[in-house]
Protein backbone atom coordinates (compact mmCIF):
# COMPACT_ATOMS: atom_id res chain seq x y z
CA UNK A 1 0.00 0.00 0.00
CA UNK A 2 1.63 3.35 -1.13
CA UNK A 3 1.97 6.15 1.77
CA UNK A 4 -0.23 9.00 2.15
CA UNK A 5 3.05 11.62 0.71
CA UNK A 6 3.27 8.53 -2.31
CA UNK A 7 -0.71 9.12 -3.03
CA UNK A 8 -0.09 12.55 -3.11
CA UNK A 9 2.95 12.61 -5.20
CA UNK A 10 0.58 10.59 -7.71
CA UNK A 11 -2.01 13.25 -7.70
CA UNK A 12 0.20 16.16 -8.17
CA UNK A 13 1.38 14.70 -11.48
CA UNK A 14 -2.22 14.75 -12.65
CA UNK A 15 -3.57 17.69 -11.85
CA UNK A 16 -2.69 21.38 -13.09
CA UNK A 17 -4.62 23.55 -10.30
CA UNK A 18 -1.35 22.95 -8.15
CA UNK A 19 1.34 24.18 -9.67
CA UNK A 20 5.11 24.06 -8.96
CA UNK A 21 8.28 24.96 -9.98
CA UNK A 22 10.83 22.00 -10.00
CA UNK A 23 14.04 21.78 -8.06
CA UNK A 24 13.20 24.40 -5.52
CA UNK A 25 12.69 22.57 -2.26
CA UNK A 26 13.94 23.80 0.90
CA UNK A 27 17.37 23.00 2.67
CA UNK A 28 17.61 21.13 5.58
CA UNK A 29 19.14 23.69 7.10
CA UNK A 30 16.86 26.34 6.20
CA UNK A 31 13.65 24.66 7.74
CA UNK A 32 16.44 23.94 10.91
CA UNK A 33 16.74 27.98 11.32
CA UNK A 34 12.72 28.31 10.87
CA UNK A 35 12.48 25.39 13.60
CA UNK A 36 14.81 27.60 15.96
CA UNK A 37 13.13 30.95 15.11
CA UNK A 38 9.85 29.68 16.11
CA UNK A 39 10.65 27.23 19.12
CA UNK A 40 9.03 24.02 17.61
CA UNK A 41 9.69 21.70 14.65
CA UNK A 42 7.51 22.18 11.91
CA UNK A 43 5.22 19.35 11.15
CA UNK A 44 6.49 16.11 9.16
CA UNK A 45 4.41 16.98 6.52
CA UNK A 46 4.70 20.16 5.81
CA UNK A 47 8.51 19.59 6.16
CA UNK A 48 8.02 16.90 3.27
CA UNK A 49 6.33 19.24 1.47
CA UNK A 50 9.20 21.69 1.68
CA UNK A 51 11.52 19.37 0.61
CA UNK A 52 10.31 17.54 -2.37
CA UNK A 53 8.46 20.40 -3.91
CA UNK A 54 9.12 23.60 -1.53
CA UNK A 55 6.42 26.06 -3.24
CA UNK A 56 3.53 25.77 -4.77
CA UNK A 57 0.58 27.36 -5.73
CA UNK A 58 -3.12 26.07 -5.28
CA UNK A 59 -5.98 27.77 -7.70
CA UNK A 60 -4.68 31.15 -6.57
CA UNK A 61 -2.92 31.21 -3.40
CA UNK A 62 0.38 30.32 -2.46
CA UNK A 63 1.28 27.40 -0.22
CA UNK A 64 3.88 29.61 2.29
CA UNK A 65 7.43 28.31 1.62
CA UNK A 66 11.05 28.95 3.10
CA UNK A 67 12.86 30.97 1.40
CA UNK A 68 17.08 31.12 1.08
CA UNK A 69 17.87 33.06 4.10
CA UNK A 70 19.43 35.67 1.90
CA UNK A 71 16.03 36.19 0.33
CA UNK A 72 14.03 35.68 3.69
CA UNK A 73 13.57 39.28 4.90
CA UNK A 74 11.80 40.46 1.27
CA UNK A 75 9.98 36.90 0.15
CA UNK A 76 6.30 37.08 0.61
CA UNK A 77 5.66 33.41 0.10
CA UNK A 78 8.31 32.52 2.92
CA UNK A 79 6.96 31.18 6.20
CA UNK A 80 9.10 33.09 8.68
CA UNK A 81 8.42 36.50 6.66
CA UNK A 82 4.61 36.32 7.07
CA UNK A 83 4.77 35.00 10.59
CA UNK A 84 7.00 37.60 11.73
CA UNK A 85 4.90 40.60 9.75
CA UNK A 86 1.83 38.92 11.80
CA UNK A 87 3.77 39.26 14.94
CA UNK A 88 4.62 42.86 14.48
CA UNK A 89 1.10 43.51 14.55
CA UNK A 90 -0.58 43.76 18.09
CA UNK A 91 -3.82 42.76 17.10
CA UNK A 92 -2.99 39.90 15.69
CA UNK A 93 -1.14 38.10 18.51
CA UNK A 94 -4.11 38.90 20.79
CA UNK A 95 -6.32 37.42 18.49
CA UNK A 96 -4.27 34.80 17.45
CA UNK A 97 -1.43 34.60 19.91
CA UNK A 98 0.13 30.53 18.61
CA UNK A 99 -0.81 30.76 15.37
CA UNK A 100 1.68 29.62 12.41
CA UNK A 101 -0.36 30.11 8.96
CA UNK A 102 1.23 27.63 6.29
CA UNK A 103 -1.50 27.96 3.73
CA UNK A 104 -4.01 30.72 3.58
CA UNK A 105 -7.26 28.87 1.63
CA UNK A 106 -9.30 30.76 -0.55
CA UNK A 107 -12.92 30.88 0.42
CA UNK A 108 -14.33 27.72 -1.45
CA UNK A 109 -11.35 25.54 -0.86
CA UNK A 110 -13.99 22.65 -0.48
CA UNK A 111 -15.36 23.39 -3.69
CA UNK A 112 -11.76 23.65 -5.66
CA UNK A 113 -10.96 20.29 -3.56
CA UNK A 114 -13.86 18.33 -5.27
CA UNK A 115 -13.29 19.87 -8.88
CA UNK A 116 -9.05 18.38 -8.33
CA UNK A 117 -10.45 15.28 -6.86
CA UNK A 118 -7.85 15.80 -3.85
CA UNK A 119 -9.83 14.76 -0.85
CA UNK A 120 -9.50 17.52 1.64
CA UNK A 121 -7.87 15.09 4.14
CA UNK A 122 -5.36 14.72 2.35
CA UNK A 123 -5.03 18.48 2.17
CA UNK A 124 -4.98 18.99 5.18
CA UNK A 125 -2.84 16.42 6.60
CA UNK A 126 -0.11 17.78 4.50
CA UNK A 127 -1.06 21.39 5.50
CA UNK A 128 -1.13 21.08 9.11
CA UNK A 129 -1.69 24.57 10.92
CA UNK A 130 0.77 25.05 13.92
CA UNK A 131 -1.07 26.14 17.23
Amino acid sequence: MKSMYERLADKLKTTSAVKWFSSRGAEESWIAEVAEELGFPLPPSYRWWLIHYGNARFGDENILSIASPEHREYDDTDLLYIHRLNKAEDWWVKQFPNRLDLFVPMPNLANECKRLRLKARVLARLLLTCW
